[in-house]
């Protein structure tokens, strides 16, 4: 059996998301996973699980919840330690560990490590997948605003607040090209598809938040991206080609150009998932094994992480320096806050 631990459904937070994908996944191609949620009361977890999700969901309780030497549970960056005594642990690093909480990893001597993409650890093994959004996605990019030349996006989700005001007041002049600004955070719009939406009948998303998966979503729907934050250095670097993300002002012009080779490049991904999650699946239960059989490989993958983790506690030097937040609203209050 896998365990993922996860927390509540979220339609906002493509992380959350994609733990109940994979767990889906798993599940069609006959490997027994469930999404495991901690401190959450079964009927509101339910309710908040969308149908297709809500048959590999379970309510955690100590009492009736035994792990077999055998089960694998997933964690993901945000989790400490090891809370369930699993055995057979994995780490999905969604984030890089400490970006936010400024704290240091706890791995185990034999976890079976890897990243989400490139950008959050190049030396590790990749899953990179996509959510399968291709229905909402095309029935999105079939609607057109006439407007859309007048309109633009701002989106701040998590953002570096020691830098927003000079970032912000960097580009504020493209706004005199526009009839109407949408301002999109993490909480509004409410509903992801009507931020979508928004995005779809904007001529460009400038962004402030350099990971969330709605820069990625805006390429899909035609939308360009200017991407004001690239501290992971998604320029240098991604697991898939980036088309229609300009980095600068300079690139806007090339990433409108070229954007409209993001949907292909996402409709393969999609079709590649499934195989690329079996296989790593599979890789996962070749290392458990060798570590039962092989000593040498044992105390290899010990020094591994151990090392993973002083590289990791060096990294989080470079973080005290910025001040990552989630923004819930950019009212008369933010704007302030930030001198904007």
């Amino acid at each position: 059996m896998v365990y993922f631990f996860s927390y509540v459904y979220d339609s906002k937070s493509y992380g959350v998301k994609l733990c109940y994908e994979i767990v889906k996944v798993l599940n069609e191609n006959g490997i027994d996973a469930k999404n495991v949620v901690v401190r959450f009361p079964r009927q509101k977890l339910l309710y908040k699980t969308p149908k297709e999700y809500k048959g590999q969901v379970i309510c955690y309780k100590k009492r009736d919840f035994k792990i077999k030497d055998n089960d694998i549970v997933i964690y993901t960056e945000r989790v400490l330690g090891n809370p369930f005594n699993a055995k057979r642990v994995v780490r999905y690093l969604l984030n890089r560990p400490g970006f936010f909480d400024k704290k240091v990893p706890i791995y185990g001597d034999t976890d079976y490590i890897i990243a989400f993409s490139k950008a959050i650890d190049k030396n590790l093994p990749q899953l990179y997948v996509v959510q399968n959004d291709i229905e909402l996605l095309r029935e999105i990019r079939e609607k057109y605003n006439k407007n859309k030349n007048l309109t633009a996006s701002i989106y701040l989700g998590k953002v570096d607040k020691k830098r927003l005001k000079d970032r912000y007041n960097r580009i504020c002049f493209l706004f005199e090209k526009y009839e109407k600004i949408h301002i999109i955070t993490r909480k509004k719009p409410i509903r992801h598809k009507k931020t979508l939406m928004q995005v779809k009948n904007s001529s460009i998303l400038i962004s402030f938040d350099p990971l969330s998966n709605i820069n990625y979503e805006a390429t899909l729907l035609g939308t360009p991206v200017l991407l004001m934050d690239d501290f992971f250095n998604l320029k240098g670097g991604f697991n898939n080609k980036q088309y229609g993300m300009a980095f600068s002002l300079d690139e806007i012009e090339k990433a409108t150009l070229d954007v409209s080779f993001a949907w292909n490049e996402y409709i393969n991904l999609v079709q590649n998932r499934n195989n690329e999650i079996i296989c790593l699946y599979n890789d996962v239960i070749a290392h458990f094994n060798r570590i039962n059989e092989d000593l040498m490989y044992k105390k290899c993958v010990t020094k591994k992480n151990i090392d993973l983790i002083e590289r990791q506690k060096e990294e989080l030097e470079k973080y005290k320096d910025c001040d990552y937040d989630s923004l819930y609203r950019f009212g008369r209050k933010q704007r302030a806050e930030f001198g904007i």
